[in-house]
Parts: C-alpha cells; sequence; structure tokens
C-alpha cells in the first residue's frame, strides 16, 4: 500500500509465447522494482480471433432515485469515481452504469498505445460494485484478491456502459462473481469469470475515508 506522496516503480513482464491450438499462449507478470522484484500479480494472456457472446445475465431494475455511493460507501477519490447508477442489489445480481477511464495519456507520462486494449477503470468498476454488493448482503466491505478468467469479445464503447454481475458463490470471508460488461448495442464487450474477492469488516478502517486525504495519481 503506497501514500499518496509515495512512488513505487512497477516492472511489466511477459515470456516466450508458445502455441496452444489455433492460439498463442504469453505468460506475463507484474513487479514492483527491477525484474527480480516481488511478483505481485501473474497472468497468462491467449491471443487469437475475437470470440463475441451474447447476454446471459439477468437485466436489472433501476430505481429513479440514486443515492451518493462515494465517499458513503466507497472510498475512491475522484479519478476513480466511475460509477453513475447503481441497480437494486440481491443476494445474487447486481449491476451498475459507469463510465471508462480517460485516455492513456492522461494516466501515463509514456503511454505504449494511444488507447487502451483493456478500459483498466471498467474492471475497477466490477469490484467497486462488489463492494456495495458485500456491504449490502453481508454487512462488510470487500476487496479484489484475482480473477479466473477475462476474454475481451468486442472493443468497447466509450460513455456510459452497463456492467452486470453474478455472484457465483458467497462463502465464509470469499466470493465469486461472473460478470459482462456490455456496449451500448448490448453485446458483451468483456465477460470475466471468478472475480474474486475477499470480505472482512477489518477492511472498514483501511477504506476510512478520513484516511484517503489525498488521491494517488495512476
Amino acid at each position: 500500500v503506497l501514500d499518496a506522496d509515495e512512488e513505487c516503480q512497477v516492472t511489466f513482464q511477459t515470456g516466450s509465447p508458445t502455441p496452444d491450438g489455433a492460439l498463442l499462449r504469453v505468460p506475463v507478470e507484474i513487479r514492483s522494482g527491477e525484474a527480480t522484484g516481488r511478483v505481485h500479480a501473474r497472468a497468462e494472456v491467449l491471443l487469437g480471433d475475437r470470440l463475441t457472446a451474447r447476454s446471459s445475465l439477468q437485466a436489472p431494475h433501476y430505481s429513479e432515485d440514486s443515492d451518493p455511493i462515494y465517499p458513503a460507501l466507497l472510498f475512491h477519490g475522484p479519478r476513480f469515481q466511475c460509477i453513475q447508477q447503481v441497480a437494486r442489489i440481491s443476494s445474487m445480481h447486481l449491476a451498475v452504469r459507469s463510465v471508462g477511464a480517460p485516455s492513456p495519456r492522461e494516466w501515463l507520462e509514456a503511454p505504449m498505445r494511444s488507447d487502451w486494449i483493456i478500459d483498466p477503470l471498467r474492471i475497477d468498476a466490477v469490484f467497486q460494485a462488489l463492494i456495495l454488493w458485500s456491504r449490502s448482503q453481508r454487512g462488510m466491505p470487500s476487496l479484489p484478491c484475482g480473477i479466473a478468467r477475462l476474454r475481451c469479445h468486442l472493443p468497447i464503447d466509450s460513455g456510459v456502459l452497463e456492467t452486470r454481475i453474478s455472484i457465483e458463490s458467497s462463502k465464509g470471508a470469499t466470493a465469486s462473481a461472473r460478470v459482462e460488461i456490455l456496449n451500448r448495442s448490448g453485446l458483451p464487450a468483456v465477460t470475466i469469470e471468478g472475480a474474486e474477492m475477499v470480505i472482512d469488516a477489518a477492511l472498514e478502517n483501511a477504506f476510512g475515508c478520513d484516511q484517503q486525504a489525498k488521491e494517488a495519481t495512476p
């Protein structure tokens, strides 16, 4: 965890691609510091043709009223306050309407691309929504800890988009969800399986808005 004034060098590393049928499998890691630094995230990227998908998750119900969620329920600063509307939350389903991130040049000093392959704020909105779910259904906040599989089906639209979430399992201090981020056409641009979170009342102190005095810069 970094304070707002702290800096940390992050290294993105890839391994050699290996064939996997019609796909290429590429190992990737995010490390702090140099190449031998601590591993913070590890995944395998499968490169191939996009596969279109249709939404299979429950359509949400939005009320006319919208209670403020920042900072009452979520600690995120202005840059990350992406959720604009929250649908009715149930034990197994929820949905939000949210905006994406600005262009990479507004967040990164030397971006490698002019646009996002995967919009990071769209993914963050998923786990922000899951905090709302865990507060509503379990009475305590949650922290993301992993994604089993993320698939990009279509180039993602700009503006306000709907994200639908279905809770796959909720047991003890953990829960897992399936996610669809829909384009304006209603077709999933991104689907996620196994969006995992840890639910813990002790996170309340870490998420305290009074401790977020200054927003960190991406």
